[in-house]
């Protein structure tokens, strides 16, 4: 299974432990899997400083000269922790993909060839976007795809609520492990809004330097998360208006 996979998992599950309960720093017990995303040119300016700033894995991210953006991304991340952030996809595409050795993948499910669902070999994580319905919800959740991405503090420098009832929603009838992709920054109380509505995973975008200054500050205040318990005890129940609901007795 997919390393990055298994992290999630744990955080999903509540095996996690916090870092504040330990006297040094393991990012391997820390409550929140920290991802940095970064295009080819980050690859090769600073992979090693997003990791020494905390990062657990680096996503790359190819543009549309896929051919030629995957050629360049293995040399440059070595036998660090990394994924691949698609953009359109096809069959022929993922069979080079594949055989890169990346430990996951993330897509679009619109611009993705529906061959990567027969991947066993690699992780697969699923872009939810805010048109996405509940049933669509539901369904991905029964899809074989390992955890799920949403973005959040779009065109905000703050998580809105709109944000945290969008992921414990996606969290609930998905049942998959959870990351959020906030771009760069998040403020204190926004982090913890993410953690208590079951995010599991922060996805960090943007330049090398931006994206390193954000995961320090980030793992800082990841030390003062409490511990979570299963976030899946606390699933919404949707029902639709008066199910369930007995009627009077005369």
């Amino acid at each position: 299974m997919s390393k990055l996979i298994q992290k999630l998992i744990r955080t999903s599950k509540g095996s996690g432990q916090s870092l504040g309960f330990r006297a040094t720093s393991d990012v391997s017990d820390r409550s929140l899997t920290l991802v940095a995303a970064l295009d080819q040119d980050g690859l090769h300016q600073g992979i090693e400083e997003v990791f020494d700033a905390g990062a657990d894995a680096v996503i790359a991210v190819i543009d549309e000269n896929a051919a030629e953006s995957i050629a360049q991304v293995h040399p440059a991340v070595g036998d660090l922790l990394w994924g691949l952030w698609l953009g359109d996809c096809g069959d022929e595409q993922l069979k080079n993909i594949v055989d890169l050795g990346a430990d996951f993948l993330v897509f679009d499910p619109a611009n993705v060839a529906a061959s990567v669902l027969l991947q066993s070999e690699i992780g697969k994580i699923l872009l939810i976007e805010p048109s996405y319905d509940n049933m669509f919800l539901g369904i991905a959740g029964h899809m074989p795809v390992d955890a799920v991405v949403v973005k959040v503090a779009r065109g905000n420098d703050y998580v809105s609520v709109e944000d945290a009832v969008r992921c414990q929603l996606v969290a609930s009838l998905t049942r998959k492990p959870l990351l959020a992709d906030i771009s760069l920054g998040i403020e204190d109380k926004g982090l913890m809004a993410l953690w208590e509505v079951g995010v599991d995973g922060i996805v960090v975008r943007g330049e090398v330097g931006q994206v390193a200054e954000s995961l320090k500050s980030i793992v800082e205040k990841v030390k003062q998360l409490p511990p979570r318990g299963n976030i899946f005890s606390r699933a919404v129940m949707l029902s639709m208006p008066g199910a369930g609901l007995e009627k009077d007795e005369d």
